[in-house]
């Protein structure tokens, strides 16, 4: 009935709305309608008027409709948003049970494992430990077994020995005296052949090490050689080392040790091994050695060393710019190699012009390396030791403190090579009063900068070098021997290429008076 009043009173079904029952629409449609004869025929506007009633009628059934529908699919829907709420929260609730299972059987899985290992550990090391017992009384018994052997081999050989040496001791006493006769005739005879075989081998030793195409043959000289070769005091050469000296012989230049500076047999031993198997153009080569004396030789060349040439005029005529940077040039580049030898570089510690030696074409090569060294360390030991002590004090580095000590030596020879002065002393104060602040004489003119070198450059030289090279070695060797050493240069990096920059400004070189 409600349907019926939604519907302006009309049975259900007419206008699509409830159920449509057959049987009611049947008997609605059979009764009777009365049409009193009062009536009027309605007409057309009134018909128009009952339509629009009627339409507004259905829209408004079917707003309610629609309404109804919407509603119906907000609780379907509302529904089915429950329900997958309900499926996710049981799918997610199973999803941690099943987690939890999981993780839980690991967590036995890795238990039981835990313990198997441990189990298998303590069975292995029982194992061990069994069989460590057993190897060592196994041991144990061989070592008695092997003693005891031992012994009575000890014992026989002991009584066997008693009876040969007292057989020897009487057959060699027999001998002995037959033999004592027969040296005696015998004995100045093969003095007087070894001596000239001896002068044979090493003038055939010295002929094999010049004509050796490179490879530098090495020889161990007995202690009469080498006194043989030093007996003359006039054989010394000038300006050697405190610590040792060094003679001229044809043997080569052999470098002696002082009273109280020999170092240790194990020492030198490792010394000669590491210095004979140094090669470099530079570098004098170790020719020979004597073990008992402590005596290395150093192959001789024979035109003279760099003090030769600072101090005589003969040799200062001929040692121009060029070769003067060539010298220096070569000189670092021997330096800065030993520096490089690995596992232990080695120092110098005794560089000066004196050390520095020209072969054949002029070549210039570095000798007595790591001499000063070796010997300082048997016999300044003491000083060393408290020097040490003071530098691990100050926190400064050994290694650092002996490259600076070669770095500074260098750079006095390179003052001297400029300035042409034999005499280290004092070199660096009359360089360094004369030039003053690099960056001063950097920002002089050029005429005052050459006004300057005049007073510094060797005078031999007579004008004829760059400016620039000259002024560029100068600072270069008062950086090297900074007294502070903070300006101590890298010989590698700074200042051998540096020093091959004046020598590329001999290829541009200006002469001016």
């Amino acid at each position: 009935m409600a349907a019926m009043q939604r519907k302006g009173n009309h049975p259900a079904g007419l206008y699509g709305g409830g159920h449509q029952n057959p049987a009611a629409v049947k008997s609605y449609k059979k009764q009777p309608v009365a049409q009193p004869s009062n009536v009027r025929v309605p007409n057309v506007m009134e018909g128009n008027k009952k339509l629009k009633v009627k339409h507004k009628r259905e829209q408004e059934c079917s707003k309610e409709e629609g309404k109804i529908a919407q509603d119906r699919r907000k609780r379907e829907e509302k529904i089915a948003q429950d329900r997958r709420k309900r499926e996710e929260k049981i799918a997610q609730d199973r999803r941690k049970r099943e987690e939890k299972i999981a993780q839980d059987r690991r967590k036995k899985e890795e238990k039981i494992a835990q313990d198997r290992r441990k189990k298998e550990e303590k069975i292995a090391q029982d194992h061990r430990k069994k069989e460590e017992k057993i190897a060592q009384d196994r041991r144990k018994k061989e070592e008695k077994i092997a003693q005891d052997r031992r012994k009575k081999e000890e014992k026989i050989a002991q009584d066997r020995r008693k009876k040969e040496e007292k057989i020897a001791q009487d057959r060699h006493k027999k001998e002995e005296k037959i033999a004592q006769d027969h040296r005696k005739k015998e004995g100045k005879v093969a003095q007087d052949h070894h001596k000239k075989e001896e002068k044979i081998a090493q003038e055939r030793r010295q002929k094999k090490i010049k004509e050796s195409s490179g490879k530098v043959q090495f020889t161990m000289y007995k202690a009469s050689d080498i006194d043989a070769a030093v007996s003359k005091p006039e054989m010394r050469l000038r300006g050697t080392g405190t610590d040792y000296s060094v003679y001229k012989s044809n043997l080569g230049a052999i470098t002696i040790p002082c009273e109280g500076a020999s170092p240790s047999k194990e020492e030198f031993t490792q010394a000669v091994e590491t210095f004979k198997n140094i090669q470099h153009r530079n570098l004098t080569n170790l020719v020979g050695a004597c073990t008992p004396r402590r005596v290395l030789v150093y192959e001789l060349l024979p035109n003279g060393t760099l003090e030769d040439r600072l101090a005589d005029k003969k040799f200062k005529k001929s040692f121009d710019w060029k070769a003067r940077v060539t010298t220096a040039a070569s000189i670092c580049s021997a330096v800065e190699h030993l520096h490089r030898i690995k596992p232990k570089l080695i120092i110098h510690d005794d560089l000066k012009s004196s050390n520095i030696h020209f072969g054949a074409k002029n070549l210039c090569k570095l000798s007595n390396f790591g001499v000063s060294s070796l010997l300082r360390s048997t016999k300044h030991g003491v000083e060393q030791f408290v020097e040490g002590i003071k530098h691990a004090i100050n926190g400064t580095d050994a290694h650092k403190i002996q490259i600076q000590t070669d770095v500074s030596a260098l750079g006095v020879i390179l003052l001297q090579i400029v300035t042409g002065r034999p005499d280290a002393r004092g070199v660096r104060d009359f360089v360094a009063g004369k030039l003053g602040d690099e960056s001063g004489f950097y920002g002089k003119k050029t005429s005052q900068k050459k006004a300057i070198l005049k007073k510094v450059v060797d005078p031999e030289l007579k004008n004829r070098y760059p400016v620039e090279g000259a002024a560029r070695m100068l600072f270069l060797g008062l950086r090297c021997t900074d007294p502070a050493g903070k300006q101590c240069p890298s010989l590698a990096s700074e200042v051998l290429p540096q020093i091959k920059s004046c020598h590329a400004t001999v290829h541009f070189l200006c002469f001016w008076s």
